[in-house]
């Protein structure tokens, strides 16, 4: 294990946003319209992206020869290296999509609590800790509840903001009692242990060897096997964690709370809370728990729903947020297909490429969603504010920029080729038939051909909303009101602000790069695959080696039953 002060310096990135979050705070109660303010906000992003891929060059390329190592409550891997680079430019874009659209009194405290938000998404996707990972967790949520509130002053906004606060305290509570399980179950709060140290993941991996052990031998151990708390573990924290994922059934608030928010805030729904749960799940389920029926039976089931409910319901939408809101749902379905093959691969190599297709997939909707919202943000700063689908018509001549970006990101939520939600489709699914028609998985084969199956037929029943909204901009024209400009455009002027068109073009750029040369972004999230498979590998522990059992949690396991 590395030094205390070690530790620190690889928080270098995380230190700068919070820093710079707390320059904001403090230099905003005195001049809040300073534009040096302003430029630290956007500054912050590019120094701690700096920093991660100038003075920590040389650890990212240790990470790929020698995989994950530990130093203290951080897990130091490729996969953590590489979220926390995408969760910087997210934040960097997100900022220039929120600049213009925070109201004038409260911009600096507006941009520092963006930036806690991405200080704990940085947090998450490095944490090997329960605490930290619980910390980084609501350092999103807490702060997304102000920014919420912040974004507009009328009813709407503030029911969106109630039903988001509420049913966030719940998802917490959930994930913090099954995060209590694991804790019971192995008597330490390290997820991945290091040398002699053992972790959660080395604990479980015994206690699970001692209760086959017993079943084979039919015997009844002398003492509770706390592996029989796995399954509570397991169900809570993957509840808790849906929610950030507004996967089915913790789906129900994305749609009104989209609808209520601003296109900023909305952008920042659909991407922050939705990655904090890919890497929580990853860390906590994946690596943890690996081949666990309970897990990916559920994970197979969840995602079949998801997928499915967030696309029909989609298909009805009318209102643009809405309907982005369902197609979010739809998303979390998708993503979920690379995380149950990750959780029921034998192998490294499956395991790992389930693994990065979910994370490529990740970044390709992560950019087309910032995209999306970005052009809608930029509409509105245009004079044309856009609410409904019909809203739109007659864009693609009046603003042909913002159009053709909104289009982009549509087409590649469509998974249409040349864009990059075509490729992260593709990896899923074909990750997903190499599993149901391996001939070492036998009855699982049946699963995740129905799996397959329906994620192709989802994607399908997508691309019918996505291209209606293609289709209202580029082939209906625009309503025309006595005492209006021209339904074409000529009589328009107004633009939008330049840091939002900013981010609307390099979200549309990275969107067209990343599905004309894939290979880039497959490239990276193929290290962070790997990374993650070897550790996810059960590791040869002994049964014998149990954790503390205190007597309250000896009390419980026993009250579960004596059979594994």
């Amino acid at each position: 294990m590395l030094p205390d002060l070690t530790t620190l310096t690889l928080l270098l990135p995380e230190i700068v946003l919070i820093l710079s979050a707390t320059a904001l705070f403090v230099g905003g109660a005195f001049r809040p319209r300073a534009a040096a303010l302003a430029i630290l906000g956007h500054g912050a992003y590019l120094a701690g992206l700096l920093l991660l891929l100038g003075v920590e060059w040389g650890r990212w390329e240790s990470l790929v020869e020698q995989g994950a190592t530990v130093s203290g409550p951080l897990s130091l891997d490729y996969l953590g290296q590489l979220l926390r680079s995408l969760t910087l430019v997210i934040g960097l874009l997100l900022s220039l999509v929120m600049s213009r659209t925070s109201p004038d009194e409260l911009k600096t405290e507006h941009a520092g609590t963006l930036m806690l938000t991405i200080a704990g998404l940085m947090f998450v996707a490095r944490a090997n800790e329960l605490v930290l990972m619980f910390v980084g967790l609501e350092l999103i949520s807490i702060p997304t509840y102000a920014l919420l509130f912040m974004g507009r002053r009328d009813r709407s906004t503030g029911e969106a903001t109630a039903k988001y606060f509420f049913l966030s305290l719940l998802s917490s509570g959930l994930l913090l009692y099954g995060l209590s399980f694991l804790y019971g179950m192995a008597g330490t709060t390290t997820l991945i242990g290091s040398g002699s140290e053992l972790g959660i993941r080395e604990v479980v991996a015994s206690l699970r060897a001692a209760a086959t052990t017993a079943a084979a031998e039919a015997s009844v151990p002398s003492t509770p096997n706390l592996w029989m708390l796995a399954p509570l573990a397991v169900i809570l924290v993957s509840a808790g964690l849906c929610f950030k994922l507004a996967a089915v059934p913790f789906h129900f608030y994305a749609p009104d709370v989209y609808q209520g928010a601003t296109a900023g805030n909305a952008a920042l729904l659909a991407v922050l809370p939705k990655a904090a749960g890919v890497l929580a799940f990853t860390r906590l389920i994946v690596a943890i728990f690996p081949a666990y029926a309970t897990a990916w039976q559920m994970a197979v089931i969840v995602s079949i729903l998801t997928m499915t409910l967030g696309n029909i319901c989609a298909l009805w939408q009318k209102h643009v947020r809405r309907l982005l809101g369902y197609s979010s749902i739809a998303h979390s379905g998708y993503l979920l297909i690379g995380l149950s093959v990750a959780l029921v691969a034998d192998n490294d190599a499956l395991r790992a490429e389930g693994l990065a297709a979910t994370l490529f997939y990740l970044a390709a909707y992560a950019f087309a969603s910032i995209g999306g919202f970005a052009a809608l943000t930029y509409l509105a700063e245009s004079g044309k504010p856009v609410d409904h689908v019909e809203q739109l018509a007659g864009c693609g001549r009046s603003h042909p920029l913002a159009a053709g970006v909104l289009a982009v990101s549509m087409f590649s939520f469509a998974g249409i080729p040349v864009f990059a939600g075509f490729w992260g489709k593709f990896a899923l699914f074909a990750s997903t038939l190499e599993m149901a028609t391996g001939a070492t998985y036998g009855p699982l084969s049946g699963w995740f051909a129905t799996l397959a199956i329906v994620g192709a037929l989802n994607a399908a029943i997508g691309a019918a909303y996505y291209l209606r909204v293609v289709g209202a901009m580029f082939f209906q024209s625009a309503p025309v009101v006595s005492g209006s400009p021209a339904s074409d455009g000529s009589a328009a002027t107004a633009t939008g602000s330049t840091s939002t068109l900013s981010a609307m073009v390099a979200c549309g750029v990275l969107v067209v790069g990343m599905g004309v040369v894939p290979v880039i972004g497959f490239r990276g999230a193929g290290f962070a695959g790997k990374s993650v498979a070897a550790t996810a590998a059960v590791p040869a522990v002994t049964p014998a080696v149990t954790p503390a059992v205190t007597p309250a949690v000896s009390s419980a396991a026993t009250s579960l039953g004596s059979s594994p």
